[in-house]
């Protein structure tokens, strides 16, 4: 999914442009991935401590707008939206609200998902 996937699913849940609310930008998305690839480069510069650090601060930047935009996201179409859509999502923010929760993997598979329902559901990008 990645950068593109996320800054979608951001601007599909506010109907807005690139920058038009927070967090809908790929660049945040892409920020986190620069620091994912700096955990095991040896050649940057930076203690091992951290390098961890500033992954764990990108991966919640875009943990936290991903859990809002669900949030939100859930409020529009909670009247339009299947007992199971709903379910599915409430079950995306259940694993975001995790404090261990740093799968880059599982958290492309939600907002692959979650851009899936909202977009059945009416939901389109600005």
């Amino acid at each position: 999914m990645g950068a593109i996937g996320y800054e979608s699913l951001i601007r599909t849940v506010y109907n807005c442009k690139k920058g038009g609310a927070k967090g809908a930008d790929a660049n945040i998305y892409r920020n986190m991935e620069m620091t994912e690839r700096y955990l095991t480069d040896i050649t940057h510069y930076k203690a091992e401590a951290e390098k961890k650090q500033n992954h764990k601060t990108a991966f919640t930047t875009v943990r936290m707008f991903v859990r809002n935009a669900l949030r939100d996201g859930l409020e529009k179409i909670k009247y339009s939206a299947t007992r199971e859509d709903i379910d599915k999502i409430e079950a995306m923010q259940d694993v975001l609200y995790e404090p261990g929760f740093y799968n880059k993997k599982r958290l492309d598979e939600i907002i692959k998902k979650a851009d899936e329902i909202f977009f059945k559901n009416g939901l389109t990008e600005g």
